[in-house]
């Protein structure tokens, strides 16, 4: 009762066509971040690798980067008491923010060395993650008192929707760039930065037009960190916090190498390199509004374990696999789970907290996530190192780290991720018949309707086909009955 209080106050006091504006606003301001994001971020590592960077320096891109991120939040509090709204605190911070990309691209044209060049574009880039970081809980809270609890699954499912589509037109678009600029590999990043600070730049005046509820950053409090880790009112938020951060220290064990894998092991050009970190974006197009429908349907716990299962065996295929072909599959599989964790941790991180320790609650969350990430790719780096062997049983030490990470993944998602509580939790059965539906049944019967609709259009037969139809979902709910009775 109260959040739906809370969103009729917002109401009231914005006016209903002002929040549409608002909203509407978010959307093409978050298309135009993952545009910047697409062809500036996604291609980091490539300028890395171009410049002659080690597989360690590529693994300190992302480390140093989140260790910033997690730093940025331990003054969040001092930056929210010291602004006192959350719009002007943001807009300004992106305006600055687009501005490291421009520094980006005056280090390509420096007449610096690469191997000077190298640490201070990773020193860049930190700086611009870790500013990124410092607004993001602020902009969350801001978000959160915009969007109703019982809307935010469909809402930001569809705005990730379009950024999602926006991120993988942009991924695609940037390696074809790459090849149009053939031998002049440096013009052609500095043209992908150019475009992302254009973009980021054009994020700051959507986010300008956005409306702030009055009160926003003036009732700010801030959860106490003992509370937090030793408070019983704060054990589910802890639980929560926990299991996120330890399933993203099992990504990350593996992620930042995974672009090294490509274009160094495989060998693939900056296309085919495009291509295949873009299907996981494509693939999340369609997949944030499925994730958010279930979620607002069933609850966020739903969704998060049947994820959490489905991402721990992601990254088996690089270990036994290096065709092409199966790397474009296991990417579209990628995309659609991770497209449902990424949904549900964001809404259910907003739901465990009062409007008033929102903000703070973010803020400690991203710092535990961030140092999270911090240590798997550190961890990641150092297994490489030399630790792990360089050839073992026909596997490179790249695909023995993969593996690594898919066992880890493994053991939290079955230890700690069931173990989070949801108020509203929906979902009448067990786990592991919501996982079935959820990543395996529903999708079927949805891919049963298209094929059946399709042919009903294609022949125009339509009796028979409805039969036919109605006999296939029948079969499919039938199946379900049989899984569910085991």
């Amino acid at each position: 009762m109260a959040k739906k209080a809370e969103g009729g106050r917002m109401e009231q006091q914005l006016g209903e066509d002002r929040i549409k504006k608002s909203l509407g606003a978010s959307v093409r301001d978050g298309v135009l971040f993952s545009i910047m994001t697409g062809l500036g971020d996604a291609y980091m590592p490539a300028l890395l690798l171009f410049w002659g960077a080690t597989d360690a320096a590529v693994g300190l891109l992302t480390s140093l980067s989140y260790a910033l991120a997690a730093l940025a939040q331990l003054f969040i509090s001092r930056g929210m008491e010291t602004w006192k709204n959350r719009k002007k605190f943001v807009v300004g911070g992106v305006v600055f923010h687009a501005f490291f990309w421009l520094a980006q691209i005056a280090l390509i044209f420096s007449p610096l060395d690469n191997a000077l060049k190298i640490p201070l574009s990773i020193g860049i880039f930190a700086l611009y993650f870790g500013l990124n970081a410092f607004i993001a809980p602020a902009w969350s809270g801001w978000m959160a008192d915009l969007v109703p609890e019982n809307m935010r699954g469909g809402y930001f499912g569809h705005r990730n929707e379009m950024t999602g589509l926006a991120l993988f037109l942009a991924t695609l678009a940037g390696g074809y760039i790459m090849g149009w600029f053939g031998s002049e590999v440096l013009l052609g990043f500095a043209a992908l930065f150019l475009i992302a600070f254009a973009c980021r730049i054009g994020s700051a005046y959507y986010l300008s037009r956005m409306a702030e509820p009055s009160g926003g950053a003036g009732e700010f409090r801030k959860v106490g960190w003992r509370a937090l880790l030793l408070g019983e009112g704060w054990g589910n938020s802890r639980l929560f916090i926990l299991g996120i951060a330890l399933i993203l220290f099992t990504r990350y064990v593996a992620a930042p190498f995974y672009n090294v894998f490509m274009l160094r092991n495989l060998g693939f050009t900056y296309a085919e390199f495009g291509i295949i970190t873009a299907m996981s974006l494509f693939a999340k197009i369609f997949s944030y509004p499925y994730w958010g429908k279930l979620a607002d349907r069933f609850g966020n716990r739903a969704v998060l374990v049947s994820t959490g299962v489905l991402v721990c065996i992601l990254p088996l295929p690089w270990v036994f696999a290096s065709n092409f072909n199966i790397l474009f599959f296991t990417q579209l599989i990628s995309g659609f789970a991770w497209a449902g964790f990424e949904l549900v941790s964001f809404n259910h991180i907003l739901v465990l907290a009062p409007r008033d320790y929102r903000v703070s609650l973010v803020s400690r969350y991203n710092f535990f996530t961030n140092i999270a990430i911090v240590l798997g790719a550190t961890f990641g780096a150092f297994l490489l190192s030399g630790v792990l062997p360089e050839v073992w049983m026909g596997l490179v030490a790249l695909q023995l780290l993969f593996l690594i990470s898919s066992i880890l993944r493994m053991l939290v998602a079955l230890l700690i991720l069931p173990r989070v509580h949801e108020q509203r939790a929906a979902y009448p059965y067990s786990d592991m018949g919501f996982f079935l539906d959820a990543s395996i049944v529903y999708p079927a019967q949805s891919m049963a309707r298209q094929v059946a609709r399709g042919i009903k259009f294609a022949s125009g037969v339509k009796a028979p086909l409805r039969g036919a139809k109605r006999a296939a979902l029948d079969a499919f709910e039938k199946g379900r009955k049989k899984m569910r009775g085991r």
